[in-house]
C-alpha cells in the first residue's frame, strides 16, 4: 500500500482486495486513487457512503453480532483520529490495556498533549505503555526493580532526569508498601468497633481470606446494623464475598487464576478457572474471573454464558454486572449496557468499577 500511498509506480493498476479492517483502507485507496484500482472486492466492510462517515464502519452496531465488535489483536496503521478514539474505548472495554493506550497515543487530547506526536513518538508511548505494565506485573511475582528501565523512556520524553527519577522511585515504593504491608490476623479479633470490622473485612478480602472477612462484616452489621458502617459492610458482604461458604484451597486457586490472568498467561488462567468451577460450582467468583477472560478473548457468547451463571448464583455479584456491561457495549447494545451499570448502581452505589466503565460505553454510545 505504501506505493499507492505515496505514488511510485504510477502507472501501474491493480486488483484490490481486503476483509474486514483491512476493508476499510480498500475502500479509502478506491476513492483517492480510483484510476488506479481495476476492480475491488471488499468483505465484512461496508461501502463508506452506506454508514454515518464519522463511525469505524469495520466494526457494525447491530445488538448480537458480537463478533463484528471485536477489535484486531494489533493496532491498524492509517486510521482516524476519530476511529482511533473508539478502538480505545473497545479495547478499555475489553481489559485489553496495552492496546488501549497504544490507540490512545493516536489521539492526541486522550493523552493530554496540545498537537499530534510524531511517528517516533507514538513508537515510544506505544513501548513505554507496554513496559510499564509489564513492570507492574512482574513487581507482583518478582524480586528486584523492574521500573528501574522505565526512567531512561521518561526521559526520551524530554523529562527531566531528576522528574524521571522520581517518578520511577515512587512507583517502587508504593510497591514496595504494598507488598511488605502486614498481613491481618488470621483470627478475627474480637472487641473492634464496626468501622474497624468493616476495613479489617477489606484487608481479609484483598489476601482471598474470604471466611474471615465473611465473619469480620457480620461482626460489623450486628454492632452497627442501621448505622453507615453496618450499611457499608452488609454491601460488601452481599457484593464481594462469595454467596456460599468456599475452602480455603478453593479461594487461593481463585487467586491464582487471577493472577495468571494478569501476567498475561491466558491459557494457564483460562484452565485455572474452568477446572476450580468444576470443583466448586457454587462458587461465583471463578464464573466472574472466566468472564472476563473470555472477553479479553473475544469470545462473547461463551463470556454471556458464564456471566449469567455467576448471577444466578449471587444476584448481587457487582462484578459479574459490570462485565456484563462490557459485553453489551461490545455488541454496541448500549441500552442493556446501561441497564447493568443501573443494576450496579441500585446494589452497591460506591462501585469504584462502574466510573471507568461508564466512561468508556458514553465514549461509544455517543457516536
Amino acid at each position: 500500500m505504501r506505493g499507492v500511498r505515496t505514488g511510485e509506480q504510477a502507472s501501474e493498476s491493480f486488483h484490490l482486495v481486503g476483509h474486514d479492517w483491512n476493508g476499510q483502507i480498500a475502500w479509502s485507496t478506491a476513492i483517492r486513487a480510483p484510476e488506479r484500482v481495476k476492480t475491488r472486492s471488499v468483505l465484512s466492510c461496508p461501502n463508506a457512503d452506506s454508514v454515518n462517515p464519522t463511525a469505524c464502519p469495520q466494526i457494525r452496531k447491530t445488538p448480537g453480532d458480537a463478533h463484528m465488535a471485536i477489535p484486531p489483536n494489533e493496532l491498524p496503521e492509517g486510521l482516524s483520529t476519530h476511529e482511533y478514539r473508539r478502538l480505545a474505548a473497545l479495547y478499555r472495554l475489553m481489559d485489553r490495556q496495552e492496546l488501549a493506550l497504544k490507540a490512545m497515543s493516536r489521539v492526541p487530547e486522550m493523552m493530554g498533549l496540545d498537537q499530534p506526536m510524531t511517528d517516533e513518538d507514538k513508537q515510544r508511548m506505544g513501548e513505554f505503555s507496554a513496559n510499564l505494565l509489564k513492570a507492574f506485573r512482574r513487581a507482583s511475582t518478582e524480586g528486584g526493580d523492574p521500573f528501574a528501565e522505565l526512567s531512561s523512556q521518561l526521559t526520551a520524553f524530554g523529562i527531566p532526569e531528576d522528574q524521571a527519577a522520581q517518578f520511577v522511585r515512587h512507583l517502587a515504593q508504593t510497591v514496595k508498601e504494598a507488598k511488605e504491608a502486614p498481613l491481618p490476623p488470621r483470627e478475627v479479633p474480637h472487641g473492634l468497633s464496626a468501622w474497624e470490622y468493616y476495613e479489617l473485612a477489606q484487608k481479609y478480602k484483598q489476601m482471598g481470606w474470604t471466611e474471615q472477612a465473611r465473619a469480620a462484616l457480620q461482626f460489623a452489621i450486628g454492632l452497627d446494623g442501621s448505622g453507615e458502617g453496618g450499611q457499608k459492610a452488609l454491601r460488601f458482604l452481599r457484593t464481594k464475598i462469595p454467596r456460599n461458604s468456599v475452602p480455603y484451597a478453593a479461594e487461593q486457586r481463585n487467586v491464582l487464576g487471577f493472577n495468571q490472568l494478569c501476567a498475561g498467561d491466558i491459557e494457564r488462567a483460562r484452565r485455572t478457572f474452568q477446572a476450580l468451577i468444576e470443583e466448586c460450582p457454587d462458587f461465583e467468583w471463578p464464573y466472574g474471573n472466566l468472564g472476563s477472560l473470555l472477553i479479553q478473548m473475544g469470545d462473547i457468547d461463551a463470556a454471556r454464558g458464564v456471566l449469567h451463571k455467576a448471577l444466578s448464583l449471587n444476584p448481587d455479584y457487582t462484578n459479574a454486572w459490570l462485565h456484563l456491561a462490557r459485553l453489551h457495549a461490545l455488541e454496541s447494545d448500549f441500552a442493556a449496557a446501561y441497564e447493568c451499570l443501573a443494576r450496579v448502581a441500585e446494589i452497591d452505589p460506591d462501585e469504584p468499577a462502574s466510573v471507568s466503565i461508564r466512561a468508556a460505553i458514553d465514549d461509544l454510545a455517543a457516536e
